[in-house]
């Protein structure tokens, strides 16, 4: 079980074996979901989500090596620091984006589709804010040093929500469906 959020979905068998010992084991019992996209679309997906979140983490890292002047105001070094966080839980959802077609439990929606959903909205806010945040320093100190420094940080971020937009677009037209329960008992 990944966490106590579906905890819900699963039931704790005890079962006794031919020697008298009790065996406990876990049966799942939530729905199942499947997804509009065949296996192929699948593990393109996948091998896209993650090329393009390793790119976002690489682009927005050099981001903050650029010596700009802005990155020594709040507004702007606040939502750089706290965009991290999305970033690393997003990282962790594309690596654990299933690579085959088949019914999938709640938690492996939710862990990777629907995280990758909410994180990279998420990404978009914090760094939208700090966006917002490079052009109001811009203005108020206009005519002080440090605008070709400022302009390389507003690139990459720009490119960063770029490559995020195309991840936020692509994961809300996946249509995931309650399916059927497979025949087959999905005890762990």
């Amino acid at each position: 079980m990944a966490s106590k959020k579906y905890i819900k979905d699963y039931e704790l068998v005890e079962t006794e074996d031919a020697n008298g010992r009790v065996k406990k084991s876990v049966i799942y019992h939530g729905d199942y979901f499947t997804l509009d996209l065949d296996e192929s679309q699948i593990r393109k997906t996948k091998r896209n989500f993650v090329l393009l979140t390793l790119a976002i983490i690489l682009i927005h890292i050099a981001a903050g090596f650029v010596g700009n002047p802005g990155m020594y105001k709040f507004y702007i070094a606040v939502p750089y620091t706290s965009a991290f966080l999305p970033l690393m839980f997003m990282l962790m959802a594309v690596t654990r984006l299933p690579s085959e077609k088949r019914p999938y439990r709640n938690e492996e929606i939710g862990l990777s589709y629907e995280r990758i959903k909410t994180t990279s909205l998420l990404y978009l806010i914090f760094m939208g804010i700090g966006l917002v945040g490079v052009v109001v320093f811009r203005l108020i100190s206009i005519g002080q040093p440090g605008l070709g420094s400022d302009l390389i940080y507003f690139g990459l971020i720009c490119v960063c929500l770029a490559l995020d937009w195309m991840i936020y677009r692509k994961i809300r037209k996946i249509r995931i469906e309650i399916s059927e329960k497979p025949a087959e008992v999905n005890s762990l």
